[in-house]
């Protein structure tokens, strides 16, 4: 519905313990630098690409506007 009205939004992803987001300089790192919990959930044999424990949908407010 968001993409129709033109209005997108940017997924990050986070920590499942609510400790950081892994955004801009922490986009790389693998694990919590607070907590040390994982990511990625563990990959199964059906999965073959990495999925976030956690994702936060950041709507942008400049296009709103």
């Amino acid at each position: 519905m968001m993409k129709s009205l033109g209005l997108g939004y940017q997924k990050i992803d986070m920590c499942p313990n609510f400790c950081i987001l892994y955004y801009l300089e922490n986009a790389e790192l693998t694990e919590c630098m607070t907590c040390g919990h994982s990511r990625y959930k563990p990959i199964t044999d059906k999965e073959k690409t990495l999925v976030a424990y956690k994702k936060l949908r950041y709507f942008l407010i400049t296009p709103r506007l």
